[in-house]
């Protein structure tokens, strides 16, 4: 009986740890804040927000240690083509160059239109990602881009989530929009606020993230 009622009183022990474990959990940022926090893409309040977390959480400190430290990635061309996302992760920081330019434009109303470009380059991977962003005329932004690589179908969706506000009256909008890139990497992201962004491409394997977007309203 002792054997047993110690046996009883240890799954109690592991019981309670997994229910204390679960319910520590509900506090813990989601994988896609820690990138964020990683990339530095997070304002200063939580950035300390989830510095302190991560002072005492035993659960997201490994978490942030794997996203910070990927595995190594070989440069055979036999490499595997599943290690391709990992890749471009790790070189998108060291892309060979950008280039950013606006111009202006009438719409049908006759009020003028700006439209931003940004195109990155990652020379290594022989992919560029074009992006160009206008200012509709009900106050909110579109963005139109394509992915210009190999098997950009390799790319689950991509999405654009706010992570600082800008004070601009817009109304009812959404802060983050999702789309899917077409067979050709053609995608459109629509009714986007005044915001600074970070634009998430995401593969069946990894999350890759583009900081700092800033759409504003052009000064009247």
């Amino acid at each position: 009986m002792t054997k047993r009622a110690n046996q009883e009183d240890s799954d109690d022990e592991l019981f309670e740890k997994r229910i204390k474990a679960a319910l520590f959990r509900i506090n813990c940022p989601d994988a896609d804040l820690l990138l964020d926090y990683k990339w530095g893409l997070l304002s200063a309040k939580k950035t300390a927000v989830i510095h302190q977390h991560l002072a005492t959480c035993p659960y997201c400190g490994g978490e942030l240690a794997n996203l910070v430290a990927p595995p190594p990635i070989s440069t055979s061309p036999s490499a595997p083509e599943k290690q391709f996302p990992q890749r471009f992760r790790t070189l998108f920081a060291q892309f060979v160059g950008h280039h950013a330019m606006t111009r202006s434009s009438q719409n049908e109303s006759g009020r003028g239109r700006i439209i931003s470009s940004l195109w990155y380059e990652i020379e290594a991977l022989g992919w560029d990602l074009e992006m160009h962003w206008g200012l509709e005329p009900d106050n909110l932004f579109l963005i139109q881009g394509q992915l210009l690589g190999p098997n950009p179908e390799i790319f689950d969706s991509i999405k654009i989530d706010l992570i600082e506000e800008i004070d601009v009256e817009t109304g009812l909008v959404k802060p983050t929009a999702k789309t899917t890139p077409d067979s050709a990497g053609l995608f459109v992201l629509e009714a986007i606020p005044a915001g600074v962004y970070a634009l998430r491409l995401r593969t069946p394997a990894d999350v890759i993230p583009i900081p700092d977007i800033t759409l504003n309203m052009p000064d009247e």
